[in-house]
């Protein structure tokens, strides 16, 4: 009767908890998840920009030598075209250069990118990014977070990624998502803008709190290539502060390249100064971790003059920049042999 009973009460369990989990995922649905995929939500709302790699078949004998770029907005298709500037620029036939750049991207968007993409085979993985962390560095010490959840962007995608389960359940997600946000209605904690940063909280970015997640971040990007075997080049990042008073806004143009289609207001990462303590620790860190991992190195630091003509802002690059930049990477994998399978010089 017991061995009954027990049968009974699992059973009801588990009709229970399909019930519950068809509500938990038509509810979902109405967010923008995916029915029968919910995992599928993270890149097609966070990072459409891995649809094209994630939908290629990307293998080391597909016959294509194929490089992936992770950094932000610098390097991204939308400011300068490197995927298309470098595959001109490369003597190699046959090359693949999927640009997964984004602006405002940080070290963690493109650990989590890298990381989402780990199936896929590279030949050469580049990285170039040292200034978007530097607004998560403008938040009371107390409120700043490892995984840059104080911003909501971040606070999302760190949900969804506890929860690998979510192709098979959903319900776990939705109340931990629940419960997090009654949470946040009860204390009132606002989040911290992600692509901007309130003057008031400017104060805080002098303390460059991001070192330590920085680090991790690129340890996780060094850890994969090493567990997958493949090239991964760190640039050290290039910008351009003059000697001026900024006022965060556009006159601030008038100390850049008047050639651009575009700049960046430069207080979007906080103060100035901040901003470039900022990029020099994190530059450091880079630096150190490249010679300690013993991964190809480029200083574009040493390749980008600090002239008025190469930059746009304190650092997107202008026409003129874009070009050395890309000649400068085109001739260190060409130098280095880096795609044609020989050790480094």
């Amino acid at each position: 009767m017991k061995s009954k009973n027990l049968i009974l009460g699992a059973v009801s369990f588990f009709l229970l908890y399909l019930i519950l989990e068809l509500f938990s995922r038509i509810a979902l649905s109405f967010l923008g998840f995916s029915f029968f995929n919910p995992n599928s939500f993270l890149v097609n709302n966070y990072y459409k920009e891995l649809q094209k790699p994630l939908e290629t078949e990307i293998t080391k004998d597909d016959g294509y030598t194929d490089i992936l770029i992770l950094g932000g907005s610098v390097i991204s298709p939308l400011w300068s075209r490197m995927d298309t500037r470098l595959d001109s620029l490369l003597s190699k036939k046959n090359v693949r250069v999927f640009n997964v750049a984004i602006p405002g991207h940080t070290s963690l968007d493109n650990a989590i990118k890298y990381d989402l993409l780990k199936d896929k085979e590279f030949d050469l993985v580049i990285y170039y990014e040292a200034i978007n962390e530097n607004r998560a560095n403008n938040a009371a010490p107390e409120r700043f977070k490892e995984d840059y959840s104080q911003m909501e962007w971040y606070h999302h995608i760190g949900l969804i990624r506890k929860h690998p389960e979510l192709n098979i359940t959903t319900l776990p997600y939705l109340l931990h998502k629940a419960i997090v946000t009654i949470g946040r209605k009860i204390t009132r904690t606002p989040f911290l803008e992600n692509d901007n940063v309130r003057e008031e909280n400017r104060q805080y970015g002098s303390d460059i709190k991001t070192a330590g997640p920085y680090k991790k971040n690129l340890e996780d990007i060094i850890a994969l290539s090493e567990k997958k075997n493949e090239k991964l080049l760190l640039m050290a990042y290039t910008s351009f502060f003059p000697d001026v008073k900024f006022l965060g806004d556009p006159s601030d143009a008038q100390y850049f390249s008047k050639n651009c289609v575009r700049a960046a207001i430069v207080t979007v990462w906080g103060d100035t100064k901040n901003t470039q303590k900022g990029i020099e620790v994190h530059n450091d860190i880079l630096t150190k971790l490249a010679t300690e991992h013993k991964t190809y190195y480029l200083d574009m630091r040493k390749m980008i003059p600090q002239e008025v003509d190469c930059f746009c802002d304190i650092c997107h690059l202008s026409e003129k920049g874009c070009i050395i930049f890309a000649e400068s990477l085109a001739n260190y994998i060409t130098t280095n042999h880096i795609l044609e399978d020989k050790p480094k010089i």
